[in-house]
């Protein structure tokens, strides 16, 4: 074999693997809960008090609720410790998602800082109420996921523990 080749098909997996890599990151593929709290872009209205990361997390609810994108809400979505899942009630407000600016008001519970009250109204008029946990609450690493999905309804079949929403009314 020429001296030039030598190392020719090595160079060309790891080109290979790279391009994988790449090409799984850009259409979300393998894309797993990790441990940072996600951020995206797009438009909002904040009142109350929240963090960067609450504020970013709630960009990407939204986002991933306007496009009815599962894929993309199990990304913000909290885990008790069992496996759960996206469920139907999870998409009620994808239209009102879609319909003007949402304003979110942010309001953290003074005797718990792994748990805020999220109240969204929509451009529509219409209100959902929601958490954001901390999971270190769960035993998680410290990120901030949204209490949706089956792990967080009591008429799922999941079997998973169902925590109480508390914090300030």
């Amino acid at each position: 074999m020429p001296e030039s080749l030598i190392g020719y098909p090595r160079l060309a997996v790891a080109i290979a693997v790279f391009l994988v890599g790449v090409v799984c990151a850009a259409c979300g593929g393998g894309a797993t809960l990790s441990n940072s709290t996600p951020s995206c872009s797009w438009p909002m209205h904040v009142t109350g008090t929240a963090t960067t990361e609450q504020v970013g997390l709630v960009h990407c609810y939204l986002q991933a609720l306007s496009q009815r994108n599962t894929a993309e809400l199990t990304e913000v979505m909290g885990s008790t410790g069992s496996p759960g899942h996206i469920i139907p009630s999870d998409l009620t407000y994808s239209v009102d998602a879609r319909d003007g600016l949402a304003s979110a008001n942010f309001m953290p519970n003074p005797s718990d800082d792994t748990y805020v009250k999220l109240t969204i109204t929509y451009g529509n008029g219409a209100t959902e109420v929601q958490g954001i946990y901390n999971m270190t609450e769960f035993g998680g690493p410290s990120v901030w996921r949204m209490s949706i999905g089956s792990d967080w309804d009591p008429s799922s079949s999941s079997s998973g523990p169902k925590p109480a929403m508390t914090g300030s009314p």
